[in-house]
């Protein structure tokens, strides 16, 4: 009855072959249309999952609740000093929260007034004292600073310490390391060069020890959910905004894009351009290896219609039945192409010999679709049950891409047996004039059947060995391994990761109360896996009193220091180079009489004022800009700082309670990983631990911990349906229980050679090459339905048939077309082509060789 029914199909399709093409462009058109105004394209990884899980619903619950952690742009700024880049901060900051139209908010985690005013709160005790006492040595280099907060005051300065060093007052002798800064940073000037001086880190008076020359800016931007890049536009303002306030590498500066939205826009970047150039590639060699297979430009063109009519439709089909692209549900493009040009190829070949039988075209294309109904009725229905199969997962992108790519293959199909019989008609290729197969052959297949107990014995053997390398087979299911780390939002990523400060890798739990919050961090404290937690009652500093008694004191000897009656005017430019010049020479006579580290110093420095006594006066005023700026910053910052207030929740800022107290009242309770941040196996023991004893707890660690095992679930569960589906199936259409263990046993056998060969090629699988596995087992499916259809009829010559021709260039054009996605710098991406690659490999070996023994070992019994 099907194949009745498909000679119908064919023949129908053939006589009206105007109205079927007219028909066809029409109706994919129209869904090409359709997809291109409505298909969207979701790139964030937290899209694959179903949004029942419960560490999704924790996740969603918590971004609710804290909406600014969501879709943020962290932009890390890199001065030359600590005070340099903190200014660099906070101008920027500034610029981005004008631009309202493309952020929600922008704000400084650890900036503003309430740290510069309370900072030294913070630090504990011991600490505190001894920067007490060191500030308070330091009082009179600080007053001539204060005083005169100039190149002229700074150069004043350097003559008294080394009027001290030459009396032999060794505790001068500690103030060479910022003579050395001074030489350096007017030596660059000299050289045209960003220069700064980091007062912060010589003072050691920031009070929050961040000597990393860092600091942080962080913006949410407004997303664009329809566009490739959602956050294309602020990004690039972020980057002509720092360009345009000279946050620049010739000033010194580095400013670095990175967090959820960077990475994600970053991410598909690099998949859109590794596929494009795959794409360019993979199209030419489909091209040579279609002309090849069918030796008739008329067939390829037919065929290439076929493959781009099933396409356009196929996005159609995704658009109405999912509505939205996801980082794997993108890939049914590869699946749709390397089912349907199997189809196509199968067809023109049985096509081919058919005509090369009967020269006229209406009786070939009715043999041929008599011969191939039912083969590849069977191979798509198997293999679209395949894909279907993954629908009750909670793996959404799979699952999504499993209806798309399901989908394409009925539609392959079906334009298989009436567009492309109907574009046959139109083009009237010639008739062929030798057999399709490969004769030469012949004796091969007949010395492959001879020794058939061989084959099959070296295959169990193989099956047998490279079973015992599958334990070592690895599942890395982190979705930063996949990201390209030569992308600046990556590589700023990895370099944050560094430190468990700045690590992403935490986990929050959200608490009823502070007693809550604390009760849970104190049973946390005794977990070695956990390192610190952090809360809102953590900017609560500690014995405050008696800090606040060390800063008075200390304040009441530096008020007049810090806070002079009179400071000097800036100086003009003769009292700068009568300055430079006097130091210049005081210099010249100290060094000369002492060798140790402050007399060195001395020397450069001299060397480099001479040099700044004879430059121009753009130069002078670039050393100024490295000298000076800073200085005043530092000044501020130590005459904020020494008046403190006893800090409580209530008088905390409230962008920072925004941060730590959920608008339903909740405590935000954070929670870091001790040892590397970077070990997966570290984290994933430190989410499970957090996660046994704060079951609702959220974060990095814990989304990839739970995504991995959603995926291994869902691959399990699809893969346990899709083989009882497709057993009924394959019972349905062969009606025997041993023709259907003929067709599945080679899928083991392949399955066992792909994996053992990854485990010895060191790929990991991961939630981007693991989509491969569908494809594998479709096209696997669908060769052994043609084989054992052939064998039910009678055949044994399969090397030689036009069959295996069909199989061969079938494998290679799938195998050329998305192996070239090997070549993408994604990791994700090239991954997956290396697994296709593999797995085609040894899908095309073992049908050739280990099936057709095994039928025939069937048939002798």
């Amino acid at each position: 009855m099907l194949t009745a029914l498909t000679r119908f199909v064919v023949r129908s399709s053939g006589r009206s072959a105007v109205a079927t093409v007219v028909a066809t462009l029409a109706v994919c058109v129209a869904a090409a249309v359709y997809a291109g105004f409505t298909l969207r394209f979701n790139t964030e990884p937290d899209a694959l999952f179903s949004r029942d899980l419960p560490f999704r619903v924790a996740e969603d619950e918590f971004y609710r609740l804290f909406p600014g952690e969501a879709d943020v742009i962290v932009v890390v700024v890199d001065g030359p000093s600590t005070a340099s880049a903190e200014r660099a901060a906070d101008r920027l900051a500034m610029a981005l929260s004008s631009a309202s139209d493309l952020f929600i908010s922008v704000r400084q985690p650890t900036g503003g007034d309430f740290f510069k005013r309370n900072g030294l709160l913070y630090a504990p005790l011991g600490d505190l004292q001894a920067l007490s006492k060191t500030l308070v040595d330091a009082q009179p280099l600080l007053g001539t600073l204060s005083t005169d907060p100039s190149a002229r005051g700074l150069f004043q300065l350097i003559t008294r310490v080394f009027d001290a060093a030459a009396a032999g007052d060794v505790a001068a002798s500690d103030f060479a390391p910022s003579v050395d800064q001074v030489a350096s940073a007017s030596t660059r000037s000299l050289d045209g060069a960003a220069a700064s001086i980091d007062w912060a880190a010589l003072f050691a008076a920031v009070g929050r020890g961040d000597m990393s020359h860092r600091a942080f800016v962080l913006a949410q931007p407004k997303l664009d959910r329809t566009a490739l890049q959602q956050a294309g536009n602020a990004t690039d303002y972020v980057r002509k905004t720092a360009g345009e306030l000279g946050l620049t590498a010739a000033n010194g500066f580095r400013v670095r894009l990175t967090g959820s939205v960077p990475l994600s826009d970053d991410e598909f970047a690099t998949v859109a351009e590794g596929t494009g150039i795959a794409g360019l590639i993979s199209v030419a060699l489909v091209t040579v290896l279609l002309v090849l297979a069918l030796e008739s430009l008329k067939l390829v063109a037919a065929v290439l219609l076929t493959l781009v009519f099933g396409f356009l439709a196929t996005a159609g089909w995704a658009t109405l039945a999912v509505g939205e692209l996801n980082l794997i549900s993108i890939a049914f493009a590869v699946m749709f192409v390397g089912i349907a040009v199997d189809f196509g190829i199968q067809f023109c070949l049985r096509f081919q010999e058919e005509r090369y039988r009967h020269e006229d075209l209406g009786k070939s294309l009715d043999m041929a679709a008599q011969a191939m109904a039912l083969p590849l009725a069977q191979a798509a229905a198997a293999t679209a049950l395949g894909f279907f199969s993954f629908l009750p997962t909670a793996y959404r992108g799979v699952a999504d891409l499993g209806i798309i790519a399901g989908g394409g293959i009925v539609i392959a199909f079906v334009l298989t047996l009436t567009f492309l019989p109907a574009v046959l008609v139109l083009i009237r290729p010639k008739t062929r004039r030798a057999s399709v197969g490969y004769q030469w052959a012949r004796p091969v297949n007949t010395q492959l059947l001879k020794h058939r107990r061989r084959v099959l014995g070296i295959a169990a053997a193989a099956t047998l060995l490279a079973g015992l390398g599958l334990p070592r087979l690895v599942f890395d299911f982190d979705p930063l391994k996949l990201k390209d780390p030569k992308t600046e939002s990556m590589a700023t990523l990895l370099d944050l990761m560094k430190d468990p400060e700045t690590s992403p890798n935490t986990v929050d739990v959200l608490l009823p109360s502070p007693d809550a919050a604390d009760a849970l961090a104190r049973r946390l404290a005794s977990v070695s896996e956990v390192d610190k937690t952090l809360m809102l009652q953590s900017f609560i500093p500690d014995r405050q009193p008696e800090k606040l008694a060390v800063i008075s004191d200390a304040g009441l000897l530096m008020d007049t220091t810090l806070n002079p009656f009179e400071v000097k005017p800036a100086p003009n430019a003769a009292e700068e180079i009568r300055s430079i010049g006097a130091t210049k020479e005081m210099l010249r006579k100290i060094a000369g009489k002492g060798t140790t580290q402050a007399f060195q110093a001395a020397r450069r420095l001299a060397d480099a004022l001479e040099a700044l006594e004879k430059a121009d006066g753009a130069t002078r005023l670039r050393s100024t800009a490295a000298l000076v700026p800073g200085l005043r910053t530092i000044l501020g910052q130590l005459r904020a700082a020494f008046s403190p207030q006893i800090v409580t929740l209530e008088m905390l800022p409230d962008t920072l309670k925004r941060e730590w107290l959920a608008s339903d009242g909740r405590f935000r309770l954070q929670v870091f990983p001790s040892g590397n941040s970077s070990d997966n196996a570290a984290l994933e023991k430190f989410a499970g631990v957090v996660r046994d004893i704060a079951p609702d707890a959220t974060g990095a660690p814990i989304s990839t911990r739970e995504s991995g095992r959603t995926i291994v679930r869902a691959f399990l569960e699809a893969g346990i349906l899709s083989f009882l589906a497709i057993a009924v199936l394959l019972a349905v259409f062969l009606r025997r229980l041993r023709d259907v263990v003929l067709t599945i046993t080679p899928l083991l056998l392949i399955g066992v050679l792909t994996f053992a060969t990854c485990v010895a090629a060191r790929l990991q699988l991961n939630f981007a090459n693991i989509i491969v596995l569908p494809l594998l087992f479709g096209i696997g499916i669908a060769f052994n339905s043609y084989f054992i259809m052939s064998w039910r009829a009678g055949g044994d010559n399969f090397l030689q048939s036009s069959l295996s021709r069909a199989v061969i260039f079938s494998a290679l054009t799938t195998a050329s077309g998305f192996g070239t996605l090997w070549l993408s710098e994604h990791p994700g991406t090239a991954s997956m082509g290396e697994l296709l690659t593999i797995s085609l490999a040894w899908t095309l070996v073992t049908t050739l060789f280990f099936l057709p023994a095994l039928l025939q070992s069937a048939r002798a019994r």
